[in-house]
Formats: C-alpha cells, structure tokens, sequence
C-alpha cells in the first residue's frame, strides 16, 4: 500500500515516494523532532509475513546501523507501523545512484579513482566488524552532488563469524535491466564465483563486485556477459574478462593490476578491502600530482625523465633492525630470527637490516638495461617498446620470486598469518594458482625453475627442525606433495646446462665456514668445490655458466673492512678466480648469466644501507658498470632473467610506519599515534625519563632523529644533515641520546648527543661497523654490537669518548639492560640445543655469563622484554600484529594491545613500565617484470 504525502508515523512526517522494488517502498520523510529529512525503508506487509525474508530486513538493519562510517549510509532508527509494516530510517542521500551517475557524465580516470575508493573506504569498515555487504552494484552506491559517495543496503549483508544461509535466490534471479542483445545488467552480474556457485562467502565476495563495478565505470562494460542470467553465471565461473588494456590501452599498468587482482578467481589471491583501497588512493595521488604512471613507453621517451632524477637524486635510504624472524618483506627476503647474522652465518645486523625503501623509479632499470644493451646510447629508430608490468602488487608479504626460462611463469612465496605458500602466476593472464599449500612459520630462502620450466625448486628452513635448509621440488601445476631432493642446503640452487646437476652454498654455523656445493637432481652426496672460513665466506646464490664451465659466487671478507665481490669456480674443481676486482660495500645477491657468456647482470649494495641495484659485470674482463641509479629496492634473492634475457623479473617493495603510544590493555581506539610520517619509528626508538618519545624518522633520502611528547605535540628535529642515523638509545639521566650513523656512505659508528640535538661527538670509528648503542644504568658506557674483532660480539666505548673495549666473546646480540639494571637483554646463537639456532637471552656483563637462554613464541615479529621475569612479543596474526606478554617461567601469554590491519615492526617499554611506543604500519610489495628493453 503506497503512504500519501503527509501520513505520519510515529514522529516521520512522509513527503513522497522515492523509490520501489523487490525489497520495498522507500519515502522522502522529515524527522518532526530533530527536523531533518529521512529515508524510510518498508518491508511490504505481504513479504513480512515471510519468516525468511523478515529475518534478511532485519539483519540488514542490525548490520547497517553497526557501522559508522562518512560513506556509509547512517540508520536512525527502527520500526513499525500499526499495522505492524517494518521500517528503518536512515539519512537522506541527495544525489544519483551510481548508475545514473555513469549515464549522465563521461568520467575522467580521477572521479572514477575517487568513487571506487570512496566504496573500498565503506567496505574496509564493514569488513573491520565481521559484515560482508554480499551486494555490490551501482545500484547500492549513492553519489551525492559534491561527489560524496554512499554506500546502501545491507539486505544482503551477514555477519562472517555466524552461520552462512547460502545465497539468496532472489540476488540471482532479479534483473534490473535488459539492454543491447547479449547484456544482461544487474546482481548476478556482479556476484563473485563462490558466491554465484552458492558456496560461503566472505569479505572477498565484496572485493570481487568492486572490481567489477570499477572495470564498469572504465570501460562502460560489464566484464562477464551472457544472454541470460544463467549464461553471465557460467562466464563468472569459466571465462577471463577482456583485459582493460583491450579497451583502454593507455591504462596504467597499476590500475590493470587492481582490477585484474580484484576479479581474481581464486579468492585467496584476491585482495583485501584494505589493500585494494591502499592501491587505488596511491594510484589517485600519483595522478593528482602529475606523476608519470606506469605503461608500456618507449625507451626513449623514458630517457630525459630519467636522466633528470639521476641527477638530482643520491641513493641513501635508511637503516632499520631487524625486529625478528617473522615475515619476509620482499626486501631482505630470507626469513631469520634476530641475532647476529642470516642465510650463511656471516652478516651483522645493521648488515642484515633492510634499507627503508623508497618511491619505485621502475623506468630507470628498464632505460639502464636498453642503454647498456645498445651500447651506451638509445636508438631513436627503435620500433620496439620497453614494458615494464606489475605482476603482483600491493601485497604485504611476498618473496622468494623467479621466472621460468621461456618468461611465462613467476614463482613466488606468499605470507599469510605465519605461514607461507608457494605460488605460480602465469604472466600473459595474470591467473595465479598455488602449488605449495601453507607451510608452518619458517623461511622460504628462494625459487628456482628447473631448465624445461616445468618444475620449481625451493630452499626452506624452519628454526626447530631443519634450520639449515633443505630443498624441494614441485611441478607448476602443482598437484602433489613435494619432493624432498637433499638436505644442508643453505641457499637456492642454479641449474648446469645439462639440467640434473646445480649449485649452492651450504653453510656450517658451528665453524663459521661456508662451501660452494655442487648436488644432483637424481640424488647422491653432493660435491664441494670451494670453501671459504674465519673472516671470507660464500654468500648470495651461485650462477653456472651457459657452457658449463665455471660457477660464479658472490664472496664477503671482513679483512680490512667487510667487502663483497664475484669470483669463479671451475665447475670440475680447481681454485677460485675473481670475477672482478671491484668491490662492494654492501652485499652481492643474485647473479644471471647473459645466454651468450658475455656477462652477467647482478644486484648488488653499493653499500651497507644503499638500496640493492643492478650492474653489469662483463666476462672475462670483469668490466663493471651500473646499471640503475635510484632509490628502489630490486630484490635479493628475488632476481631472475629469462633465458633468452629478454626479460628480468624482481620485486620492489615499500614500507609505511608511524609511532603509537599504548597502554597495556588499550584498544586501537584509545591508542594515540604520535607521528604522521611515511616512515616512523622503524629505525630506531626510545623513551625519555620524562616519558617523551624519541625516534628515528625518514623524510626523502635522509633519516633524522627527532623528539616528540607522548601526546604527539612538541615535535622537534634533533639532527638534520645528510647523514643516516639509525638505532637510537636516551641516557638515564635523559641528557644524552646515543645513535649510530653513517657518514657518507661509509660504517655505521657510535655517536652521541644532547637531548637537544647540540654538542654531537663521535664516540667509534675505524673499519668495522658499530650498531645499536644503549647506556648503561649509570649513564657512565654506551654499548653497542659490532665486527670489530672479526666476530660479532657486545663492546662498550666510554660516554666521553675513547677506545673501545669488548665485554664479552659469546655471540650475543644485545639490545639494552633491562630495568633491574644488572642484566642486558638480547638474542643468543644457542649451539647447545638441536637445531642449533638464535634464542632470547639475558645477560650479566658482571659475570660476561648468560643467565638465562629460552625460545621465543612462533609467529613473532619483535620481541623485547618489560622486566625481568616478562618476555613481550608482537606476534604475527591474521590481522595485524598485537603486543602479548608472557611469563618467562611460565603461564598463561596476556595480550597486551588490540591493534587491528597493520604490522608491528618495533616496539620498547616505557621506563616505568606502563607503556609502549610501537612502530606500526603496513608493507606491501610489487613483483615487476621488464620486457624488451633490449
């Protein structure tokens, strides 16, 4: 029965009808009491004598008046007529459905940008309270006329911790409109596969029918089509869609991605709200600044931009500790715990840390490798164009990448609430399966293709029960269990010509040493053909030659200062030749041959802290010449090239953190975030004794230390030059705040300052890196981990300055003295327990004895200790990180903080104990591959 202009219920005063269909009236009404106008929504009498169909009003009302959010639309109220009709009232939209909206107007790429997030921004809060909206469409999203979005009707909606009730036949059934032949336009068009097949669903469900409202807006289309309902259901469960390229070529690659990710069939490749919302805001804020976004371009038309930011541009990122043996970040990759050294025993800390990454300049690796496959210079006459692609982006936690020979696969590690699973995306499609399911906390070390590319090889470690590596084999397709082929395999493996036989590196921590290895595929005990020992050791992963002849491997000495370079072995045994007698400052990762021998392409640090580039090495003369000059990080392990090297595949990665001060026991929302920085409190921070927060913090090419009250006020810039400080520690008296810096792209040493930021005095120096000073109890020494006597071990230097002194031979990675003052908490390299591995530790530098040694949990992101007796750790979960403590002795673990969707990378108690300052924020990593730049 349709409500009269003016017919009153309760305090609604109805003007007019606005709206009807299958799930009701809708009247334009004026709240009489908070005078203002409303939405009210009817159940029709007849539908609500049917149980099932009243349940769904009334889960619709109870899930949308949960939510509290700018572009969700808000529920006043709930009730009923006398005659007993069900009504909600909600706000009331002035504007257009999103589908009048796109009628009525041509979009520009910006306001379709702006829209989807705007709907990705209302389903992140949904989802945040467990609410899948189940009915995404144009319909359902309201956009006002200052372009304010809306997104209605949660009749669909259900709660994701309750019990599903299927898929209600009514969404697949109910066409809203029929146009051209062949298009059939409504819910089932937007349904994702689980959900037209009638299977659960969850927050994913949404994810999908954004990705199809977004590819709509772009290309006017509806990516799956068919003549009847049924036939667009059966092209949602089998077909690809058209790619957006076929319709709009000059897409960026970013936003093809998005939606490709988005309409991903297999759900668990899918992205989340929170990642496709991230994604979709930085593609908005490059166009919005005029950023060159990222499509197929020619070389030469990349050149001047490039060239241009070289010279204005000096690679110096920051330096952060490695909180724990967590989670990869596409950016040091090998997973390890927190102690002295990774993969092979030898790197320090401040070695091992990755560099604060910044903004990806993809363009300059594709126009170095063109150049230097030209000889130097572009050729205007080219016809071929350079494609740089984003295979996989924006997601938290990926590593291990490699490409098949023939360019069609990537194979790569994807981290999930701990654990790890091995994938295969096919490149020309984007589809993605998995073909390792979910293996327990543990370290992917990297991927490998067999030389037919139907086979993946990986190197996996796990702390409790092969900590030394052991590497398997998986066919592409996946299928089956994989083959465990030899244990002791401490690196990833490069193929022989002949295929069957490869190389690697095995590490032995109790000696230190390190041997180039040669195994086979059919088994057998391996051969050694090289080993190194005391201050050089074989690192990064070997490369075998195209004619089978020699294998290069990178190298590390800590002779005269720790160096990195490249040096051959022949393959039927013999001594060691270098490469090259360059040498790098910071480590030498993957090298590729080039198929004719000519050379090899490697990423390398020019530096300790430089993000990892890429150089050409020429063979035999061992010519070096780099190829890229920015500020991205091009992998580690993550380095590979197609056989015909046309094409490298890496992974860039960037990481986002700003400061929080909690309370034990706090809720994300009583937390109060101190700093809006891109990249706070990663490398470095500490408490006042007059509860300030002091950290380090990245803006550009330079980190700095500042200062800032616990309220997030007074903020002030302690130092401001070109150097990179990391590591910061306040004395207890709060006069002084040690650090480590390093000058001009030298070692990190020991510095210390005024809380004020004046009278800075370098307290270490020399050829060997000092890391990660703090004070002792009577603000007399300052700590610090360092090489200097060719181990890895705890020294202290005079507050005032002078030579330093090593405290103690154990290898034992401090972090600071814990409360009681006479103990120093850290991480010791535990060789008394089976595995061998790095454990927490506390330690008595009166005694130079530990007084206690004991694991830390699974699934542990950081780890410090509040006092003695209490270890606190972040541990890894589902999401996001949280604070919990546990008994060292024993007990029940007591979460401490109530975060939610955000990483914690590190973490130090107040002094008096009753706060934490955390560093958190997320991480999200691209795989790129660069084609025809040759």
């Amino acid at each position: 029965m349709t409500l009269a202009a003016g017919t009153r219920i309760g305090r609604y005063e109805v003007r007019e009808m606005i709206g009807a269909g299958g799930m009701g009236e809708v009247y334009l009404a004026r709240d009489t009491e908070l005078r203002r106008q409303v939405a009210l929504k009817f159940l029709p009498a007849e539908v609500a004598a049917d149980p099932r169909r009243l349940e769904r009003f009334e889960r619709e009302a109870q899930a949308a008046s949960a939510l509290n959010h700018p572009n969700i639309i808000t529920v006043h109220d709930v009730g009923k007529t006398e005659d007993g009709r069900r009504f909600f009232a909600t706000e009331f939209v002035e504007g257009a459905t999103l589908r009048e909206h796109v009628k009525s107007r041509r979009l520009k790429l910006g306001e379709v940008l702006d829209i989807a997030a705007q709907i990705a921004g209302a389903l992140v809060e949904a989802h945040a309270h467990d609410i899948v909206h189940r009915d995404i469409k144009p319909e359902n999203v309201m956009v006002r006329r200052d372009g304010y979005v809306k997104v209605l009707d949660f009749g669909l909606a259900k709660l994701t911790g309750g019990p599903s009730s299927g898929v209600d036949p009514e969404a697949a059934t109910q066409a809203l409109a029929v146009t051209d032949a062949g298009a059939v336009m409504g819910t089932v068009a937007y349904m994702s596969p689980e959900q037209a097949a009638g299977r659960e669903v969850d927050a994913r469900t949404d994810v999908w029918s954004l990705g199809v409202v977004l590819y709509e807006m772009l290309t006017g289309q509806l990516p799956f089509r068919g003549r009847t309902p049924n036939h667009v259901i059966v092209a949602i469960q089998d077909d690809e869609p058209p790619p957006l390229s076929a319709h709009l070529p000059e897409a960026p690659d970013l936003l093809q991605e998005i939606v490709s990710d988005a309409l991903s069939k297999d759900r668990e490749a899918r992205l989340t709200s929170k990642q496709i919302l991230a994604k979709l805001q930085r593609l908005k804020r490059r166009l919005d600044s005029g950023a060159q976004l990222d499509h197929s371009v020619s070389p030469d038309s990349a050149a001047a931009s490039v060239e241009a930011a070289a010279r204005s541009t000096r690679s110096q990122p920051g330096s952060t500790q490695s909180g724990a043996h967590a989670a990869p970040t596409g950016v040091g990759e090998t997973v390890t715990a927190q102690g002295g050294a990774v993969a092979h025993g030898r790197r320090p800390v401040w070695l091992a840390a990755a560099a604060l990454l910044a903004a990806v300049a993809l363009s300059g690796l594709g126009y170095g490798l063109y150049r230097l496959a030209r000889g130097g210079k572009p050729q205007a006459s080219s016809a071929r164009q350079m494609k740089i692609s984003r295979l996989v982006t924006g997601v938290p936690d990926i590593g291990a990448v490699s490409v098949s020979p023939d360019g069609k696969y990537v194979a790569y590690g994807f981290w999930k609430e701990g654990n790890v699973s091995l994938r295969v995306r096919q490149v020309s499609t984007g589809s993605d399966r998995e073909i390792v399911a979910p293996m327990e906390f543990g370290g992917l070390r990297g991927t490998a293709f067999s030389a037919d590319g139907e086979l993946v090889y990986y190197t996996f470690t796990h702390r409790d029960t092969n900590p030394l590596g052991t590497l398997y084999q998986v066919p592409i397709i996946g299928g089956r269990e994989p083959k465990r082929i030899l244990d002791h395999v401490s690196s990833i493996i490069s193929f022989a010509p002949d295929g069957r036989r490869f190389a690697f590196v095995r590490s032995f921590d109790s000696s230190g040493e390190s041997a180039l290895m040669v195994g086979s595929i059919e088994g057998g005990e391996p051969r050694q053909l090289a080993r190194r020992g005391g201050n050089d050791w074989f690192g990064g992963v070997p490369a075998w030659s195209p004619d089978g002849k020699v294998i290069v491997c990178p190298v590390g000495t800590d002779t005269g200062g720790t160096q990195f370079t490249l040096v051959e072995v022949p393959a039927g045994g013999g001594a060691e030749r270098p490469v090259t007698p360059h040498r790098w400052r910071g480590p030498v990762h993957r090298p590729n041959w080039l198929k004719d021998g000519s050379g090899l392409f490697v990423n390398a640090e020019e530096t300790p802290t430089s993000p990892t580039q890429v150089w050409h090495v020429s063979y035999p003369e061992g010519e070096v010449n780099r190829v890229t000059n920015d500020l991205t990080q091009y992998g580690s392990s993550s380095f590979g090239m197609t056989a015909d090297a046309s094409a490298i595949v890496t992974i860039s990665s960037e990481i986002a953190s700003k400061v929080w001060v909690v309370a034990p026991n706090e809720d994300e929302g009583r937390a109060r975030k101190l700093t809006d920085g891109k990249n706070d409190g990663q490398a470095g921070i500490d408490w006042t004794p007059d509860g300030r927060v002091v950290y380090v913090a990245r803006a550009g090419e330079r980190t700095d230390v500042w200062i800032t009250n616990a309220d997030g006020t007074g903020r002030k810039q302690l130092t401001a030059n070109d150097d990179l400080e990391f590591g910061v520690s306040v004395s207890p008296d709060g006069r002084h705040v040690a650090f480590s810096s390093i000058v001009a792209g030298g070692l990190p040493h020991v510095w210390r300052m005024d809380a004020d930021g004046g009278n800075a005095v370098q307290l270490t120096g020399g050829e060997f890196g000092d890391a990660e000073p703090f004070w002792s109890p009577d603000g007399q020494w300052v700590f610090f981990n360092s090489w200097r006597s060719g181990k890895f071990r705890l020294w202290r230097v005079s507050a005032d300055g002078g030579e330093p002194a090593q405290v103690s031979d154990l290898a034992f990675n401090a972090r600071r003295f814990l409360p009681g003052g006479e103990l120093i908490f850290g991480s010791y390299y535990d060789e008394q327990v089976k595995p061998p591995r790095w454990r927490a530790a506390m330690f008595s530098p009166q005694s130079a004895q530990l007084v206690k040694v004991f694991d830390t949990p699974p699934r542990t992101a950081a780890w410090d200790m509040s006092d003695e007796r209490t270890l606190v750790n972040a541990e890894v979960g589902s999401d996001g990180d949280n604070l919990w403590a546990r008994p060292v002795e024993g007990g029940a673990p007591r979460q401490l903080t109530r975060f939610t969707g955000e990483r914690i990378f590190r973490f130090v108690p107040s002094r008096d104990g009753r706060r934490f300052a955390v560093a958190r924020g997320v991480t999200s990593a691209d795989i790129i591959l660069i084609k025809d730049f040759r």
